[in-house]
């Protein structure tokens, strides 16, 4: 099952390549850009794979943070709330 979903990927990958080759305009792509495109995908594939895998990875990291993030704002802002409660039947 894994062979055929990484085969799937893979089929995908050529695929979007080949739309791409065919018709760069519906892409946003000048033939320029095509050129290069190309290029780097012919020496520098697996170093591109590499990186493209290392920022999908600090990607989900820093979208953890966001998460963390919200919900200690989330607290401090329930904890200000409470305080100003405290503070309005005391004073």
């Amino acid at each position: 099952m894994i062979v055929f979903a990484q085969f799937i990927e893979k089929l995908k990958e050529i695929f979007g390549l080949l739309l791409i080759y065919i018709n760069p305009k519906s892409s946003g792509m000048n033939e320029s850009n095509v050129i290069k495109l190309l290029t780097i995908a012919n020496n520098d594939l697996p170093a591109v794979e590499g990186r493209y895998e290392l920022l999908k990875r600090k990607e989900g990291e820093l979208e953890g943070k966001i998460r963390n993030s919200t919900m200690i704002f989330q607290d401090l802002n329930n904890q200000i709330s409470s305080m100003r409660r405290w503070w309005i039947l005391f004073v």
